[in-house]
């Protein structure tokens, strides 16, 4: 267990150096390989396996990524494929600087370090996620399975000029599959196998998933339909009983239809619905054993990787996780010429959130639990949100064209909490919460081509965000506060050839404030908490041509108001921290070294991610020797951001070979994570580890049907996924374990 220590400048910038002067020797030496692999694949045209540009629209307008002023990870559905990428956790092992936290099911992604430790009820996270340009902000529905996905971009660094709210460290958007006027559609199914290494149990793990496009009326009116189901028995064991323990099953679909009356219109009207129940999710492991149960006689307390103890069969030990969400959502794009497009987006959906579970994650004794040492929690929580957005992309006017835009969001939330439901029927009431927001924006950029070479982009965005809270219980009362942001972003960019440019950007984002309705445990009680605000630097280099891409950008963030969870006895209450820097690079390169292989790979070096003013931060620390987990509060100056690693990396290699009857493809996938803090007090420590995955298969083209085997996390590592701490102690969750499994697909 670490404790906290006095930051030393000195040794910082000197590691600083050694690790960058070690990385540029080895960027220098693969530099070298992958420009003579590029020009070698440059002069033989008839290459099979070629490097795959991806159009994005990071800047709310169709562009190349090299064209973008700012990084972005861009990966199409054949990338994601090849990857492994069947849900957005996936995502981790191939998006450097990427990685995901959270409790329970309720994921919290981290970019660069940037992220957020706090579960109470309105909190969000600082990385809003899209899909198909529609806002979410509920983490919950980050675990979301991809059966019909069309490309993902992952912008790093704050968007909030014209992605508005929460998106502090940046935006994960995903695009999904629309309908086409020709017959298409493709199924896979998987029949993996967790193979029981390390820790695990072994257990089969069964998948399938499609998308069909069906033609309505000729070039005017489709359909599609897409779903997918995901099953597994569980990888975990009880210790209590010996059994197996921990089902996963989760199913998805979505319709869509496309209406397309004139070259000038398009519409696509879509309808989801997904469910999650992640009992093999939601389960975790008290770490090392600390948790209060321990303290209790006739406890079952875990302290191996995938082991838990839950249900005993007398009823006073639970554990549920289901997340249902549905919605819709109307794109309606009118295309005015040489003037520009309008785009109108409509959406809606509402998600449920039921979490039943034991907080020391153990079976705690009759008396721990009759005596509210150890508690049963009960959670139910439901979101339903609206939005309309109106975008004008602009076609280029003399050196200048614009993106504007208006934007409205309306959430009403509530959530309803109890505990000891097992043992008083009905359960305590702990608090009842309802949450309104009401946000409106308008929004714009214009970009002026200043010469040939230069480019100017200057935007910003006025926000007005009145938010109504009340609470029922244990008071009535009803709170009320208007948060108001402009936020403003310009970047330089030089071109240095049709393949390569510099840029340098200033841009702002912002996470909204609470009213502190939620914040009962705070000091004084029910006190509000300011806006995030991130103030981000930039600068990068991009080059693409056919054969090697390149991007590196170095970045520099003066981070401000955090909001970081803290706890006194058995209530959880949230406070701002004092400024925080976060620094570091990114790289990220793609060569095509033949005509069958491909390589990737891409790092995320963030040295500094550090707390520079924090003399008030709240934690739970143990004694090793009596178990006992107490409160404790110290000054985290200069201490390290939870969930933020210093490194993280990932390398990829993709084969595929061309025969008469078909073509074999290939791939391999390697990722890095240096080590990871779970809890702010550093109790729970993840050190580095490296994942492997791998798939191969053959495709016969005559018919359509690819088959194929496929590993994941076949280093068999037993890594922490999420961490949590609190007064019932620390606990963790563990990623999936090592599968092994065979693939079909069938595309038409």
């Amino acid at each position: 267990m670490k404790r906290t220590k006095t930051p030393l400048p000195s040794i910082q910038t000197r590691s600083f150096f050694n690790v960058a002067s070690s990385h540029l020797v080895l960027c220098s030496s693969a530099g070298l390989l992958t420009i003579s692999g590029a020009v070698a694949a440059q002069d033989d045209p008839a290459a099979t396996n070629v490097i795959e540009e991806v159009v994005v629209t990071a800047q709310r307008k169709e562009q190349r990524l090299t064209d973008v002023p700012f990084t972005v990870n861009a990966l199409s559905d054949t990338q994601l494929e090849k990857a492994g990428v069947t849900n957005i956790f996936d995502l981790q092992n191939t998006v450097a600087g990427l990685t995901f936290g959270g409790v329970g099911n309720l994921t919290q992604p981290a970019i660069r370090g940037l992220s957020t430790g706090v579960s109470t009820n309105g909190s969000e996270n600082p990385n809003a996620l899209y899909v198909d340009d529609v806002y979410y902000s509920q983490g919950n529905l980050f675990g979301a399975n991809l059966p019909d996905i069309q490309r993902i971009e992952v912008l790093k660094g704050p968007q909030g000029t014209l992605f508005g709210r929460n998106s502090v460290g940046g935006a994960i958007r995903l695009f999904t599959k629309d309908p086409t006027f020709e017959n298409s559609g493709n199924i896979t199914v998987d029949s993996g196998y967790y193979t029981g290494e390390g820790d695990s149990q072994s257990s089969p793990h069964n998948a399938v998933r499609g998308f069909v496009s069906i033609p309505m009326v000729s070039d005017t009116l489709a359909m599609s339909l897409s779903g997918g189901y995901d099953h597994t028995d569980g990888f975990l064991t009880d210790d209590e009983s010996g059994d197996q323990y921990g089902t996963v099953v989760r199913s998805n679909a979505r319709v869509k239809f496309l209406y397309q009356p004139t070259d000038s219109i398009k519409a696509v009207v879509s309808g989801f619905y997904l469910k999650h129940n992640d009992e093999g999710l939601q389960s975790a492991t008290p770490y090392n054993g600390w948790v209060v149960a321990s303290l209790y006689p006739g406890s079952v307390v875990s302290s191996t990787p995938y082991h838990t103890a839950f249900d005993s069969g007398n009823g006073l030990e639970y554990n549920d996780a289901i997340v249902k969400s549905s919605g819709g959502s109307a794109r309606i794009e009118f295309d005015i010429g040489d003037i520009g497009t309008l785009t109108s987006i409509t959406a809606y959906h509402d998600t449920e959130v039921f979490n039943q579970t034991t907080l020391p994650q153990a079976k705690g004794s009759v008396t721990c639990v009759t005596t509210f040492a150890c508690v049963d929690y009960y959670y139910l929580a439901n979101n339903k949100g609206v939005s309309q957005e109106f975008n004008f992309a602009s076609e280029k006017i003399g050196i200048v064209s614009y993106t504007a835009g208006l934007f409205y969001y309306n959430q009403d939330s509530s959530t309803v909490t109890a505990i000891q439901e097992t043992v008083v029927p009905g359960g305590i009431p702990v608090k009842t919460n309802k949450f309104k927001i009401n946000s409106a924006a308008v929004y714009g950029q214009a970009d002026i081509d200043l010469t040939e070479a230069w480019t100017l982009s200057v935007g910003g965005r006025y926000t007005r965000e009145p938010h109504e809270d009340t609470i029922t219980y244990p008071i009535v009362e009803t709170r009320k506060e208007t948060f108001e942001s402009f936020i403003p972003r310009i970047s330089l960019q030089y071109e240095l050839s049709p393949s390569a440019n510099i840029y340098a950007t200033y841009s702002e984002g912002e996470k909204s404030g609470l009213t502190g309705i939620d914040n009962t445990a705070s000091n004084p009680p029910y006190q509000s908490i300011d806006p995030e605000e991130n103030n981000a630097y930039e600068v990068g280099y991009k080059y693409a041509a056919a054969s090697l891409a390149v991007n590196l950008s170095a970045f520099y963030y003066d981070y401000k108001n955090k909001q970081e969870q803290g706890f006194t006895g058995g209530a959880v209450f949230v406070q701002n921290t004092g400024p925080v820097e976060i620094y570091g690079i990114d790289a990220d390169a793609t060569v095509q070294l033949s005509n069958e292989f491909i390589l990737k790979g891409g790092l995320s070096w963030v040295p500094v991610a550090e707390y520079t003013d924090f003399e008030g931060a709240v934690g739970y620390t143990v004694n090793v020797g009596s178990g006992v987990i107490s409160q404790v509060v110290f000054d985290a100056t200069g201490e390290r951001l939870m969930k933020a690693p210093e490194l993280t990396a990932n390398l990829s290699l993709d084969y595929e070979k061309s025969t008469d009857a078909g073509f074999f493809d290939a791939s391999a996938n390697v990722s890095y994570s240096s080590k990871v803090y779970h809890d702010i007090y550093q109790v729970i420590e993840q050190d580095d580890y490296f994942t492997l995955s791998a798939r191969a298969g053959y495709t016969f083209s005559d018919l359509g049907l690819r088959v194929g085997i496929y590993g994941r996390n076949l280093t068999g590592e037993d890594y922490i996924a999420h961490g949590f701490p609190s007064g019932q102690g620390f606990t963790a969750a563990y990623a999936r374990p090592q599968e092994l499994g065979l693939s079909l697909n069938y595309s038409y």
